[in-house]
């Protein structure tokens, strides 16, 4: 009868122990399933589609481009300049955006580093982005805010932020870049074509 007892408590013990580990590997599995495609390199932005895939955005160095007014003495303007006129990465307008970012720490802000612009076409086939107007050669130059578009920042995945616009963006050319950087990563929205 001890006998009959022990090979059940054994039993017992080795199904317990098999359910443990069966336990453990769905939940391995959920987690495999549920894990988000992150940035393999730092400081990219990427283009988060409705799939949860990521999709790379132009990336252009920009150029710093001053304009003095009447020999200085009428201020200056400071923008960005970037090649080309149309970006060749294109949104239609009214798609769900948002762009995911890897920093260096997810101890940072990414408010106080991360920026989202409009740009406009200018002549000699540039998009700009104006950053800053002096009105004098003696005036704190002013930091221009009228081409910048808010945006709300969560964390994402395991090492990643998720950016994206708290308005809705009207067809034209747009960028993301850093403040620590003069590289921006550019996409256009597109009219939504009309249904008929």
């Amino acid at each position: 009868m001890r006998r009959f007892t022990f090979v059940v408590s054994l039993f017992l013990i080795c199904l317990g122990l098999a359910s443990g580990l069966s336990v453990q590997d769905q939940s391995k599995v959920a987690q495999d399933q549920t894990k988000v495609a992150e940035p393999e390199y730092i400081e990219q932005f990427l283009l988060l589609d409705s799939t949860g895939a990521l999709k790379p955005l132009e990336r252009q160095t920009a150029r710093l481009d001053m304009k003095v007014k009447k020999l200085g003495l009428g201020g200056f303007t400071e923008s960005y300049l970037i090649s080309g006129s149309r970006s060749p990465v294109r949104i239609v307008e009214g798609t769900d955006l948002s762009a995911i970012i890897r920093l260096t720490s997810r101890d940072i802000d990414p408010a106080t580093i991360v920026q989202l612009y409009r740009l406009k076409a200018v002549k000699s086939d540039n998009r700009q982005v104006q950053i800053a107007i002096s009105a004098s050669p003696k005036a704190t130059p002013t930091i221009t805010e009228d081409s910048a578009i808010p945006f709300e920042a969560t964390k994402y995945g395991e090492k990643s932020f998720r950016i994206k616009p708290k308005i809705g963006l009207p067809p034209g050319e747009y960028a993301f870049s850093l403040t620590t950087s003069q590289d921006g990563y550019c996409f256009g929205i597109d009219k939504a074509p009309t249904s008929h």
